[in-house]
């Protein structure tokens, strides 16, 4: 049996595919589902194509703060003057995520249901303490914390049934100072070896809080207690010293000790930490 394509472009017609028969594969961008479906071509399977779901390509603020449709592409997050304001770490690793090309089609949704433990958007939202929305087949919908979300490569507590919706960007994160780096084998179009992202909020030139993610150390993203705890209470002249680079080292030989990596990853932190607290610095200095 050959595999069915489905193209809905409305919630209703969404929901109604979602209770069609048999296995299902969600197309967002299609830029990683594709690769994997010629390499492993599916058996009887209902192509669920997302690409005219326009009710999930929008971004707004509510009372529990920024939503993200799942099917808002890498460009729409950079270019969005709404997510450059209230999630400015989010937008900046959007804008790191392979080619123009590649960005003009890649979805958040695709990013994060694709579970790359190399994923750029991955430790933006873990670091904004994000959550995605799932849709069941009834409509009914749940909320997981990103990192919860992602369980390991190329898996996720996703249903069979279901379909990401959207993001859900607490209030009390959007607007803070943050960075995100990446460090890969090239200067461009890089596969992360070692990416970071962090928000943080500053008062009297103190860190007042800071949440630090990390991703390409391990099977997923995650966020580190080590380097947040410790990056709370520095000041910006403690900053300048090697006191809150030893913090990330220290993230990286706990996360993958014995690892053939570590050598090369441990090193690379070092300017992954600069980076994204210079980045943090130069935001709440405006």
């Amino acid at each position: 049996m050959a595999n069915k394509i489905i193209q809905p472009d409305s919630m209703a017609s969404l929901l109604e595919a979602l209770r069609g028969a048999g296995k299902k594969i969600m197309v967002a961008g299609g830029t990683d589902v594709m690769i994997r479906m010629r390499a492993n071509p599916p058996e009887e399977a209902l192509i669920i194509d997302l690409s005219h779901m326009e009710a999930l390509k929008s971004c707004d603020i509510n009372e529990e703060g920024l939503r993200i449709g799942a099917m808002c592409t890498m460009t729409d997050l950079w270019e969005s003057p709404l997510v450059q304001h209230a999630a400015k770490v989010l937008s900046c690793a959007a804008s790191q995520v392979g080619s123009t090309q590649i960005r003009n089609r890649a979805t958040i949704g695709g990013n994060v249901a694709n579970a790359a433990q190399c994923a750029d958007t991955i430790p933006a939202l873990i670091a904004l303490d994000a959550s995605v929305e799932l849709m069941k087949a009834n409509g009914a919908t749940r909320r997981i914390k990103v990192e919860d979300f992602v369980t390991g490569i190329g898996r996720t507590l996703i249903d069979e049934t279901e379909v990401l919706t959207a993001f859900l960007l607490p209030e009390k994160n959007l607007g803070k100072a943050g960075g995100y780096c990446k460090i890969g084998s090239r200067a461009s179009v890089t596969i992360a070896k070692v990416n970071c992202a962090g928000i943080f909020s500053f008062s009297g030139g103190v860190i007042s809080e800071a949440r630090v993610a990390f991703g390409s150390l391990g099977q997923r993203g995650f966020y580190s207690s080590l380097v947040s705890e410790g990056l709370t209470g520095m000041t910006l002249d403690a900053l300048k010293t090697e006191a809150f680079i030893e913090l990330f080292v220290q993230q990286v030989e706990q996360a993958i000790p014995g690892r053939a990596s570590l050598a090369y990853k441990r090193s690379a932190v070092k300017a992954v930490a600069v980076s994204i607290v210079e980045q943090a610095i130069s935001e709440y200095r405006g």
